[in-house]
């Protein structure tokens, strides 16, 4: 007992009796002990967004024999099996959604390191919704025009629609897909635009006019 980890020996042994004869000595047996020494913590890990994905690295571990890879998990899953080198690149993840990263080493007998300090990552969503389609005139007053459109769709999510009559912005943010501009002077000609804006504050492409008296 007492031996170290992973280490080779060589055994050899005697017999001995009562007068002290001893007898020849066997030949030698070698014999290496198990690695039960796990690698060192990963340290320095840190996250680099793109525009679609996450580059993460790190500093290499050490091991008593060899590091042999590192295990990379998200949010508690593990999504890479790195052998080669000290980094990797998710390319899996959604723009707006923050992600927690920790990387663990293992060597070839399994032993595996404690996770490394967490770090985390978003990727901004640069992606524009669609532009809004089918929009027309679903009622007219004296004062009043009431417009429809089609939904517009968006990689994270469409949050609301921007109203524009004759190229003046009069309403914000609307939700659904309707909007009634009151206040509007009888017998007169308008002319109507929408956008569709998502929460990162990206605006869709300008809808091709609607004119109404």
């Amino acid at each position: 007992t007492g031996l170290s980890s992973a280490t080779p020996y060589s055994y050899t042994l005697t017999a001995v009796d009562a007068a002290g004869n001893t007898s020849p000595t066997t030949a030698p047996v070698q014999v290496t002990t198990a690695d039960g020494v796990a690698p060192s913590v990963p340290t320095g890990l840190t996250a680099t967004t793109g525009t679609t994905s996450v580059t993460l690295s790190w500093t290499a571990s050490t091991d008593n024999v060899a590091v042999v890879g590192y295990r990379v998990s998200r949010n508690g899953v593990l999504v890479a099996d790195v052998t080669s080198g000290t980094s990797h690149t998710d390319t899996t993840v959604t723009p707006a959604v923050e992600y927690t990263y920790v990387v663990t080493a293992y060597d070839a007998a399994g032993n595996v390191s404690a996770a490394s300090t967490p770090t985390t990552a978003t990727v901004a969503d640069t992606t524009a919704p669609s532009t809004p389609t089918g929009v027309s005139v679903s009622g007219v007053s004296a004062s009043s025009v009431t417009l429809s459109w089609t939904a517009s769709t968006d990689d994270v999510a469409v949050t609301g629609y921007h109203v524009l009559r004759d190229g003046a912005l009069v309403a914000t943010g609307v939700t659904g897909t309707s909007y009634t501009d009151t206040g509007l002077s009888s017998a007169t000609s308008y002319s109507y635009t929408l956008t569709a804006v998502d929460a990162a504050g990206n605006t869709s492409a300008t809808t091709t006019p609607v004119h109404v008296t």
